[in-house]
């Protein structure tokens, strides 16, 4: 982690606006689509979970766009820190139905990260506490997870730091013979314009089909 020169910063001025102009909402919120058609599939036919398959290739990738690692410092107000990388906390479902929290770890290899992020969501889905907000690590973005539910748009919960983005997956439906799955991310416009989020989405979608890739 790193504390950014904000005076030299090339997001200075969008920072300043976003940031301190009265009336101003900093959050913005894009709902778009991703083609998971091959990557759905190699993951059913390598018994691998697709859920970690997409979180491992969203990790990459907010981890390739240097402004999705851009924090509040944690101790010195009105100062911005440039995380070196960044990890996803996660709700995971328990068999109640209520739900918890897990922290997966970023790893650039899929099989370190999978044996890690297993033992966390199993670990989160057999504990019966309340999870209390989860991590209120600098480096997290957050995750959220409706397997049972498509969607057009999702506004998330306004709790939490607004700094942190959020992701939001939906349940993949079937649209000319595609599967299309929607996605949600949350940003500081601060921080973050619609070319990033856009370019987010792009490297999410290509994580995955380089995914499928190797199960060819």
């Amino acid at each position: 982690m790193r504390e950014i020169d904000i005076e030299s910063w090339d997001r200075k001025p969008y920072y300043e606006f976003f940031s301190r102009m009265e009336g101003v909402n900093p959050i913005g919120v894009i709902t778009a689509e991703i083609d998971v058609t091959e990557a759905k599939a190699a993951c059913s036919a390598r018994g691998i979970s697709f859920f970690l398959a997409y979180m491992f290739c969203s990790q990459n990738a907010i981890n390739e766009i240097v402004n999705f690692r851009y924090r509040f410092h944690p101790e010195k107000e009105g100062s911005i820190v440039e995380c070196s990388e960044v990890f996803g906390s996660t709700t995971v479902a328990r068999p109640d139905h209520s739900f918890g929290f897990a922290c997966l770890d970023y790893h650039r290899d899929f099989a370190s990260f999978a044996a890690i992020a297993r033992e966390r969501l199993d670990a989160s889905a057999a504990d019966t506490r309340f999870p209390y907000g989860g991590s209120a690590d600098t480096n997290l973005f957050y995750v959220t997870v409706l397997t049972r539910l498509s969607f057009t748009s999702l506004v998330f919960n306004p709790v939490g730091p607004a700094d942190v983005p959020r992701l939001g997956f939906g349940k993949a439906r079937l649209r000319e013979g595609r599967l299309m799955m929607p996605i949600a991310i949350q940003y500081h416009h601060g921080f973050v314009d619609g070319y990033h989020v856009s370019l987010l989405v792009e490297y999410i979608e290509q994580g995955l089909q380089r995914f499928a890739l190797e199960d060819s």
